[in-house]
């Protein structure tokens, strides 16, 4: 898998971007928290799929439905 950027691309970068880590596991959903606490980009932040990335469950809407754009605009500092 060819990544989209390179390391050296994202290092000059960094003043610029917000990184966001967002690794999940279905079968283990504490397992992205742990993996970010273990080592990540410097300057990334985590969001959990669960909490941050899925919007409010109604029952008919799926595990992990998109989050309402303004509540996650919000969470990114937009």
């Amino acid at each position: 898998m060819t990544p989209l950027i390179s390391a050296s691309q994202l290092q000059e970068q960094l003043a610029d971007v917000l990184l966001i880590d967002c690794r999940h596991d279905l079968a283990n959903p504490q397992a992205g928290r742990l993996a970010y606490a273990e080592g990540h980009l410097p300057g990334a932040h985590f969001l959990p799929l669960d909490d941050d990335l899925s919007g409010f469950k109604t029952g008919t809407n799926g595990r992990h439905p998109l989050p309402d754009p303004q509540v996650l605009a919000d969470k990114l500092g937009g």
